[in-house]
């Protein structure tokens, strides 16, 4: 690994441009896009395909993947970004210092600089009490804040943090929250939550995000602010069986509703007759609409209704 690599002028945080991922088990994802420059990040759903990613454990098959601009190859190997993955296997005979030391010296190869990056990031973030304690000691918050801290130590531009607070108490989940936002001031952040519902320190962490992206079933369902997207749901999965979907398109379209194609559902496949075409879109709703514009504009279509799924994520 280098020195960190300087962000690219004006490039966004995080793009993903009709990108395919495949886990090493060969599982593939479906096609995700999203573009944003905001500092702090919030991922909503199942993203661990990304995270896989982001740290090397899963491949981009098609489509492009960025960090600041840079490839996510090529932002790991030029230490543009740290990773911090949801509880990772961990060399329990370490102790909290030495593993920091041993990850730097990995990034920039100097001992001394090493050990300095280890003990002002242990400083730093609150965790001397952990210098020479064994990882294999450490409770899972401390092992998570730790993550944190190693994702940290050789500052880069910004730092990827897999459900820090997945199935932590109240008490330790604020405490690794807390983290998260101090570590938002010095590198931008992105951040997963696989649930955010209200009040919980995963919502009041995705509330301090200045742009949050829900994942449903492996598709974008929602991104904007916290304010938009917590909001009283209007949105909808909506998946239907026939031939006349444009039609059925174009009838919500001009009754004002936003539809977004989306990949059909292998799993409703099933309950239809084989060769029968499915249709998915994510939709939403006009103001003070109900679900009975989607319902008549199937009737006059000629569309069959298999799924309407209200998305909310309060």
């Amino acid at each position: 690994m280098s020195e960190s690599a300087e962000p690219e002028r004006d490039a966004p945080t995080l793009e993903l441009d009709r990108a395919r991922f495949r886990n090493a088990d060969g599982t593939p994802s479906s096609e995700l896009t999203l573009c944003s420059r905001a500092e702090r990040i919030g991922l909503i759903g199942d993203w661990g395909v990304l995270f896989r990613a982001l740290s090397g454990e899963a491949s981009v098959t098609s489509g492009q993947a960025r960090i600041f601009g840079l490839e996510l190859r090529a932002a790991l190997a030029q230490n543009a970004l740290g990773v911090a993955l949801c509880d990772p296997t961990l060399p329990n005979s370490f102790s909290a210092r030495e593993y920091l030391e041993h990850a730097a010296r990995l990034s920039h190869g100097s001992r001394t600089r090493a050990q300095n990056d280890a003990r002002h990031t242990l400083a730093d973030f609150g965790l001397t009490e952990l210098t020479n304690k064994k990882i294999s000691e450490l409770p899972t918050y401390q092992r998570r804040a730790l993550g944190l801290a190693l994702a940290a130590v050789t500052r880069p531009a910004a730092l990827c943090l897999e459900s820090p607070l997945r199935d932590l108490d109240a008490a330790s989940a604020d405490y690794v929250a807390r983290l998260c936002l101090h570590a938002s001031e010095r590198s931008r952040v992105i951040v997963s939550c696989a649930a955010a519902t209200t009040p919980s320190p995963e919502r009041a962490l995705l509330d301090q995000c200045q742009e949050l992206f829900a994942l449903e079933r492996g598709s974008l369902a929602a991104h904007g602010t916290p304010e938009a997207v917590f909001s009283s749901s209007s949105r909808y999965l909506v998946t239907l069986s026939g031939a006349r979907d444009e039609e059925f398109a174009r009838a919500l379209g001009q009754a004002g509703c936003e539809l977004t194609k989306q990949s059909s559902s292998t799993v409703l496949a099933a309950f239809v007759a084989p060769g029968a075409r499915l249709t998915r879109y994510l939709l939403e709703l006009p103001e003070a609409s109900s679900t009975d514009l989607v319902l008549d504009a199937a009737l006059d279509s000629g569309m069959t209704v298999l799924e309407l799924e209200p998305l909310s994520y309060y």
